[in-house]
This record gives C-alpha cells, sequence and structure tokens, in this order.
C-alpha cells in the first residue's frame, strides 16, 4: 500500500489491525509502500449491509429549474457535483454518484405538467440502461427505457414520448449494468421538454 491507503485503512473498522510487514523506502528515504496483513473483522457482513443502505438513501432539496419552477428533488448520494448540476443545463457539470447503482432521480412538480420528452446526459460506460416512469395522475406509471453501448465521451439520451404526458412527478433511474456497487454513476444534465402549452 502506499502511504495515504495505509492511513486510510488503518482506522478502519473493518479491519483487524496487523502491522506492516515491511517496508520499502524511496530514493529519498521517505516511505513509499507498506506491505501488510489484512483481515476483515468477525461482523464484516453487518458492516457491509450497513454501508450498502447507507449507498442507497436518497437525499432531498430543491432547484429551480431554467423556466422558473422550483421542484423538489429526492437524488442518489453523490460524492461529486451538486443538485444543481442536474438541471443548470450546462453539459460541462456534472455528477456522481458515492457508490450507488442505479443513480435515482425524483421529480415532483408543485403542480402537474404537461411533457413531450427528456434529455439525460450520461457517461459513456458499458451498455448503460436510462429508465425513465412518469406517473401520470395514477399509481400505473408510464415507463420508457434505452440501452445504451459503451462510448468513449459522455453522450446524450433521448427521450421522445410521441405525444403529451401529464405528471406531477418524473423517476430516473441511470443503471450501468456492468458495474456492481459500489460504483460510480455520472449524470452530466437532466432537461425536460414541455408541451408547447407550458
Amino acid at each position: 500500500m502506499i502511504p495515504s491507503d495505509y492511513k486510510d485503512v488503518l482506522p478502519a473498522a473493518r479491519f483487524y489491525r496487523h502491522p506492516h510487514r515491511r517496508l520499502v523506502a524511496f530514493p529519498d528515504g521517505t516511505t513509499g509502500f507498506y506491505f501488510v496483513h489484512l483481515r476483515y473483522v468477525d461482523n464484516i457482513n453487518d458492516i457491509l449491509t450497513k454501508e450498502h443502505a447507507l449507498w442507497n438513501q436518497l437525499q432531498t432539496g430543491t432547484e429551480t429549474l431554467p423556466d422558473g419552477e422550483v421542484v423538489q428533488v429526492s437524488y442518489s448520494l453523490l460524492d461529486m457535483g451538486t443538485l444543481d448540476s442536474l438541471f443548470d443545463n450546462d453539459d460541462n457539470s456534472v455528477a456522481r454518484t458515492l457508490a450507488s447503482n442505479p443513480f435515482k432521480i425524483q421529480v415532483t412538480f408543485p403542480k402537474p405538467d404537461t411533457f413531450t420528452g427528456l434529455r439525460l446526459r450520461v457517461g459513456g460506460r458499458a451498455t448503460a440502461d436510462h429508465g425513465l416512469r412518469l406517473p401520470a395522475g395514477s399509481d400505473q406509471p408510464v415507463t420508457f427505457t434505452q440501452d445504451k453501448e459503451q462510448t468513449p465521451d459522455p453522450r446524450d439520451v433521448v427521450f421522445n414520448f410521441n405525444r403529451s404526458i401529464t405528471a406531477d412527478r418524473i423517476f430516473i433511474e441511470v443503471l450501468s449494468v456492468n458495474d456492481t456497487e459500489p460504483a460510480h454513476v455520472h449524470v452530466w444534465t437532466v432537461a425536460f421538454q414541455m408541451a408547447a402549452s407550458q
């Protein structure tokens, strides 16, 4: 382990603390690497279960959309970017999940709005599946999904509903299907396409 990793592991509750077995120094004499023996604590499964539950807790906040409407948003725990990064129409600002996969975003509108589509800008991970559910005033949501192959760069995923759908909540999930948790899922932009009358 490099020194920074060793310092991170040493106080971790998931490992029994064993002293390092050997050091390898850089030419200037500073420590370059630690050789260590690690063993999980006996209750490691309980610890990992609690961590997994924490990863999937949703944060809540409010956000002002470009048209001035204020919405309530529940979203996955982030380790990069902010809620504003999702809705600022800036394809250069990104939000990234701390560990959860899929990236979950639920937008609740103050009153039902009418939508004709949605644009997401997402990362290029292999075969990402992008799901969208619009509860149109009932418990039977309309569901849209798209599967995307891996690309070297971020790309847009556009949902064209081919009709107007009225909803007061929109659920979005961006799943990186080839990654297990913990994973980092990236979303740059969530942009709603409103009906012309809106």
